[in-house]
C-alpha cells in the first residue's frame, strides 16, 4: 500500500513512527530503503527528541538498558567530592542532561559543574547573586540544548524580593553566567518553573500562581497574571500548598499537598504592566483525601499529537513523598481536545507505592533468579544490618555488596529488630531523607534511614515500565486505595472526565481514589528497592540533605548538610 503513495505522502506517514520502525520499513524493499534515506525523516526525529534528551523514547523497551547491574555495584567505587565550590547552605541540586549538575546556596551562590567522562579537566563556574539570600530556584535547559537557564528568588534583608535570570552558553569552555533580567516578585513567593519556550516564570504562594513573562527583547517590561481559586473551601486551603507546577500549553498542571489540579492558562495583557488576580472558575481537581505530600519530583512532559481523534496528550509521571506513608508513583495523562468548546480530561494512576505504613496492601514484586545477573531484590526495603567500621574513619561512604544484602535479608526474624514489620517487606520502620527521580520518571533512589541508628542506604529503583499487574484476591481492599463505588457508577464518572469534575462556585469536590479501579482486582505495585551505597556517619554535617540522579549513566548527585557535593558513579 505504501508502494502506491507518492513520496512526499509517505515521508508525512513516516514522522509519526518510531526509529525501530522505519528501519524494519527500510528492509522491506529498494523503494522504501531509498525512501528512509531521506534527511527530512531524521531531522525531524531529532528535533522531536530534543526535550527527551539524552534517552531517546525507544530505549524504554531495552530492560537491559535499564537495571541495575550486579558487576557494576561490585566494583563500585567512593563518590568522588567535587572541590571546587562556592556557598555554604545548600538548597538545592540538578543535574540536566546526564551532565550539568547545578548547585544554589543560600548565601547567594550558583555553581555549575561539566561531569562529562570525556573532559579530562572538570569544568566548574560560579557566579554571585549578591548579598540578598536566594530562597528558591528553578534551573532548566533551553530546548535548544545550546544553553542553561538558572532563575531564582533573592531576598533582601530590607524585605525587598526580587528574582534574577541566568543563562548559560553550555558550548562556552568558561561556562559565564549572563544576567537576563531582574523584576520585582512579591513576598513569600517559590518559583515553581522556568519555561522557556513561553518566556515564563511560574511562582505558587500558598494556593495562588504568579505568571511572570519575561520581554523576548530583554528591554522591555514583563508581564503577570495571577490565578486563583476562591471557590475552593477556604478551611481545607489552609492544610495545602502548591508543592509544584508544569506549562502545558494552553493549561497548567498544578500539583498540591492534598489534591492535583488542571487550570487554564490566562492570557497576558499587553495593555497594561501587571494584571490583577482574577478567579477562574473552571478547573479539574482530584482530590488525596487521605495523604498529605510534602515533595514531588516530576518528569519532563512528554507531548503526542493525535490528529486522527483531534486531541493532544501530556504524560507526566511524578513521584510524591508522605512523609509518614511512603512515596507514591504516579502516571498521569491529560488529554487536551482541538475542539475550544471541548473540556480537557485528567486520568491519574497510581502506579507503584514504596509503603511505610501498616495499612497500605500491596503484593511484593516478583523476584529475578539468582541466575539472572541483573537480577533484583524480592524486598522493598532494606534492613539495617550491623556492619564492621570502615578502616577509613566513620564519615566514609563505601559500598554494599548486594549478594550480601540480598543474603541477609532472607535471615527472617533474626534481621533487624525481629519485629513483624522486619519480616513484611512493605513494613519498614525506616525514613527517607531525601530521594530523586530522573528527568523521564523511569529510574528513581532515595536515601534511607532507620530510626536509632546513623547508617544511611542509598537505595535505586526501576519505575517504569510496570510490571504486569498483581491480583489480590482474598485481601479486601483498602477504603484508603480502593473505590466502594458501583461499576455503572464508576463508568459515569469515566464519562464526565475519569472520576473529575469542572469545578464552579458552590459546588461539592468529590474526594478522588488513589486506585484506579474500584473492584480490588488490581493494586498498585510495590517498588522494589535495591540498596547501591550505604554511608555510616555520626557527624550531622555529613548527612544527605539533597540529592539529583542522571537517569542514563546513573549518575548520582549527593549533596550533604554542611554544602560538599558528591558523585557516585554507578556505572549504569
Amino acid at each position: 500500500m505504501l508502494l502506491a503513495l507518492p513520496d512526499e505522502v509517505v515521508l508525512a506517514i513516516f514522522q509519526y513512527l518510531q526509529t525501530s520502525d522505519i528501519l524494519s520499513l527500510r528492509q522491506t524493499c529498494t523503494h522504501l530503503a531509498e525512501i528512509t534515506k531521506d534527511k527530512f525523516i531524521w531531522v525531524n526525529l531529532l528535533q522531536s527528541q530534543r526535550g527527551r534528551l539524552p534517552l531517546p523514547l525507544g530505549a524504554r523497551q531495552n530492560d537491559e538498558a535499564e537495571k541495575w547491574s550486579a558487576e557494576a555495584l561490585e566494583t563500585l567505587s567512593p563518590p568522588v567530592k567535587l572541590e571546587e565550590r562556592r556557598g555554604e547552605l545548600l538548597i538545592g541540586l540538578e543535574i540536566l542532561l546526564d551532565r550539568w549538575i547545578v548547585a544554589v546556596y543560600a548565601d547567594g551562590y550558583v555553581n555549575l559543574w561539566d561531569a562529562n567522562e570525556q573532559v579530562a579537566q572538570q569544568q566548574w563556574s560560579f557566579v554571585h547573586t549578591g548579598n540578598e539570600k536566594i530562597s528558591s530556584f528553578q534551573a532548566v535547559v533551553h530546548d535548544s540544548g545550546t544553553k542553561l537557564m538558572v532563575a531564582g528568588t533573592k531576598v533582601h534583608l530590607r524585605g525587598e524580593w526580587k528574582v534574577a535570570l541566568y543563562e548559560v552558553q553550555l558550548s562556552d569552555p568558561a561556562l559565564e553566567f549572563t544576567l537576563v533580567c531582574i523584576f520585582p516578585t512579591s513576598p513569600s513567593k517559590s518559583v515553581r518553573q522556568l519555561y522557556p519556550p513561553g518566556r515564563i516564570v511560574a511562582f505558587s504562594q500558598l494556593g495562588s500562581i504568579d505568571l511572570v513573562r519575561w520581554p523576548e527583547d530583554l528591554e522591555g517590561d514583563t508581564q503577570s497574571v495571577s490565578i486563583v481559586n476562591p471557590q475552593f473551601d477556604e478551611l481545607e486551603e489552609m492544610f495545602t500548598t502548591i508543592l509544584s507546577l508544569r506549562c502545558l500549553d494552553k493549561h497548567i498542571f498544578v500539583f498540591k499537598t492534598r489534591s492535583i489540579e488542571l487550570h487554564p492558562l490566562p492570557d497576558f495583557d499587553s495593555d497594561s504592566k501587571a494584571r490583577s488576580p482574577s478567579p477562574l472558575p473552571l478547573a479539574l481537581r482530584h482530590n488525596f483525601p487521605s495523604y498529605n505530600f510534602r515533595e514531588v519530583r516530576i518528569s519532563e512532559v512528554e507531548a503526542e499529537e493525535r490528529p486522527a481523534e483531534r486531541y493532544q496528550r501530556y504524560t507526566l509521571r511524578m513521584l510524591a513523598s508522605d512523609i509518614i506513608q511512603g512515596l507514591f508513583y504516579f502516571v498521569v495523562d491529560v488529554t487536551v481536545p482541538y475542539g475550544y468548546l471541548e473540556s480537557p480530561l485528567l486520568d491519574i494512576h497510581l502506579t507503584a507505592i514504596y509503603a511505610m505504613t501498616t495499612h497500605i496492601p500491596l503484593p511484593v514484586r516478583p523476584a529475578r533468579s539468582r541466575g539472572d545477573k541483573h537480577f533484583r531484590s524480592e524486598r522493598i526495603s532494606r534492613p539495617i544490618f550491623d556492619s564492621p567500621p570502615s578502616t577509613r574513619g566513620p564519615s566514609s561512604i563505601r559500598p554494599r555488596e548486594m549478594f550480601e544484602s540480598r543474603a541477609m535479608s532472607r535471615s527472617g526474624p533474626g534481621s533487624g529488630s525481629g519485629s513483624g514489620s522486619d519480616r513484611d517487606p512493605s513494613r519498614t520502620s525506616s525514613f527517607v531523607s531525601t530521594y530523586a527521580m530522573g528527568s523521564q520518571g523511569m529510574r528513581a533512589f532515595w536515601v534511607e534511614r532507620r530510626r536509632g541508628t546513623t547508617l544511611k542506604q542509598i537505595v535505586s529503583c526501576q519505575l517504569w515500565p510496570p510490571p504486569a499487574p498483581v491480583s489480590l484476591s482474598p485481601s479486601p481492599p483498602s477504603p484508603d486505595l480502593a473505590s466502594d463505588r458501583t461499576p455503572s457508577a464508576r463508568a459515569a464518572e469515566s464519562e464526565r472526565g475519569l472520576g473529575l469534575e469542572e469545578e464552579e462556585e458552590d459546588s461539592n469536590v468529590d474526594e478522588g481514589d488513589l486506585d484506579g479501579d474500584g473492584d480490588g482486582s488490581y493494586f498498585p505495585w510495590a517498588i522494589d528497592g535495591q540498596t547501591v551505597y550505604s554511608i555510616q556517619s555520626y557527624d550531622l554535617r555529613e548527612d544527605v540533605t539533597y540529592c539529583a540522579l542522571g537517569e542514563v549513566s546513573g549518575k548520582m548527585v549527593l549533596g550533604n548538610r554542611s554544602g560538599d557535593v558528591f558523585l557516585l558513579e554507578t556505572g549504569v
